[in-house]
């Protein structure tokens, strides 16, 4: 049996097996709102989620991206293709994670962004 494990705690989120994919009771996700306008729902415990801080964000959102880099590096595609796609993953940052009830962190609030 296979599992996802959270990116913080390291704790068993989600059981893939036989029977399919199951949450657990620990199980929590929330959204990070990407510079592009795009949202990324990501998967944690609920300990991590309640506890969450921006150092938290930021480690989770590293390590996302480096996933997202080794998949790109790991496919056959022609150099300056590949090249343009490690570009945008770099360009790419996080303003805000959120949940159904409401904003947890805000960068931009902090910073004095728009």
């Amino acid at each position: 049996m296979d599992a996802i494990h959270c990116p913080i705690t390291g704790e068993k989120i989600i059981s893939i097996g036989a029977n399919g994919v199951r949450k657990r009771e620990n199980y929590a996700e929330v959204w990070f709102k990407l510079s592009d306008g795009s949202r990324m729902r990501v998967a944690m415990s609920k300990n991590a989620k309640a506890q969450l801080k921006e150092s938290d964000a930021d480690e989770v959102y590293r390590k996302i991206k480096q996933g997202w880099t080794e998949a790109i590096q790991s496919k056959v595609l022609p150099a300056k293709q590949k090249t343009a796609q490690l570009s945008n993953i770099d360009k790419l940052t996080f303003s805000k994670v959120e949940t159904r009830a409401g904003i947890l962190i805000d960068k931009k609030q902090r910073d004095g962004t728009k």
